[in-house]
């Protein structure tokens, strides 16, 4: 209990006070007191228009039309386990998959495992795509030859890789995708 006794469910106050006539106190500049309780914002997040698996298949079709490639000649790995990549070209080419529903993001997160595939391979490709949901941003795609040559990186947990934007790479815009 508080001096002024128990307190009043949120609310409550502001109802009694608008039946009485009250007018709430104001500070010396005319502002209103705050009421009293917490008033911890909520984020407010929009349902996404797909899941995040439909989100990689769009991406990786992007990839291979950036590419001119085929479903044959850039296979996708996505369901497979252990130091593999999200798919490989007939050449033994790993590419990695990144993706962003909005604007293109300047860094990006690689698992200890896709590290470990990029560390491991001469032909290593990190696949950047964005745009992805309506009316962000334009869809492009931008593919990376062996990003932890080109890139500045550090180790998080994941890896942390930086400077994708400004980094020497492959880029396809696409216009009215998505």
């Amino acid at each position: 209990m508080s001096r002024r006794g128990p307190r009043e469910p949120h609310g409550t106050a502001a109802r009694r006070r608008a039946a009485t006539g009250a007018v709430p106190k104001k500070s010396p500049y005319g502002l209103p007191q705050p009421r009293p309780g917490s008033a911890v914002p909520r984020q407010r997040i929009s349902a996404p228009s797909c899941t995040i698996v439909e989100q990689e298949k769009v991406a990786l079709d992007l990839v291979r039309r950036a590419l001119a490639l085929d479903e044959t000649e850039l296979c996708d790995l996505r369901s497979q386990r252990g130091p593999v990549a999200d798919a490989v070209d007939e050449l033994a080419r790993f590419y990695e998959l990144k993706t962003c529903r909005g604007i293109e993001q300047d860094t990006i997160q690689l698992t200890p495992t896709e590290f470990q595939r990029a560390v491991e391979s001469d032909d290593f490709f990190l696949a950047v795509v964005s745009g992805l949901e309506a009316g962000t941003a334009p869809v492009t795609v931008r593919i990376v030859l062996e990003p932890l040559k080109r890139l500045p990186c550090r180790p998080s947990g994941n890896v942390l890789v930086s400077g994708i934007r400004t980094a020497q790479s492959l880029v396809h815009p696409f216009e009215n995708m998505v």
